[in-house]
This record gives C-alpha cells, structure tokens and sequence, in this order.
C-alpha cells in the first residue's frame, strides 16, 4: 500500500513488523536473500577468488581487505546501494580466511603485509 507521507509508512511498518510474525519472518528473508546476492556481487568484483593465493572453492567465505582508507566494513554495509558499495571496495583486496589472518600476524609483528 503506497503511501504519500514517508513517516506514516515507517510507522505502518514498525507495527506490522512486530504484530505479524509471518511478515517479519518473509521480511527477514528477503534481507538475508538481498544480502547474500549483494556480498556474491561484491566478490565478483573483486575477482572472485584470493588475491594471494587463488583460493575459490567456497567463495562465501571469503573477506574483503582493506588496503586504502576505510571508510566502513564491507560485510556490515551490504545494503548500501551498489554504488557507494563499489567505491569502498575498490580500497579492498579479497582474501581467504587463512591469507588475512598472515596479513594481519605479519602486521601486528612489525612486518609490513606482503
């Protein structure tokens, strides 16, 4: 149901979402669905497996890296339109679980990341 006034509809919403569990259950998949689309877009972005040693078996579990300026993590921020999603992941490099922990053990040891 369309409505004209913006504060109206978040209200009708807030209400629905907590009075009928059937629609905060649809609601909560369909999050969980655009999400999951969002994250797969996002690492085929990146190339879709790790820059450090080609991993891509599972690509779910895959991070997103930052080696520019962070503006805000990746995985939190996936509802974001794909545009302001693509300018901070272009400050990324995607790696696999065992990669980013090196990256981070040679960093926290004065290393600088290879």
């Amino acid at each position: 149901m369309p409505y004209k006034d913006k504060k109206m509809e978040a209200e009708h919403f807030r209400i629905r979402y907590h009075e009928d569990p059937d629609f905060k259950r649809r609601s909560n998949l369909a999050t969980l669905k655009r999400k999951k689309l969002q994250k797969n877009k996002a690492i085929q972005h990146l190339g879709g497996k790790c820059s450090k040693c080609g991993y891509d078996e599972h690509p779910e579990i895959l991070v997103f890296h930052h080696v520019g300026g962070k503006q805000f993590n990746i995985s939190h921020r996936l509802k974001l339109s794909w545009d302001k999603l693509r300018i901070e992941l272009d400050k990324c490099v995607l790696l696999c679980p065992n990669c980013h922990a090196l990256v981070h053990i040679n960093w926290t040891n004065g290393r600088p990341p290879a």
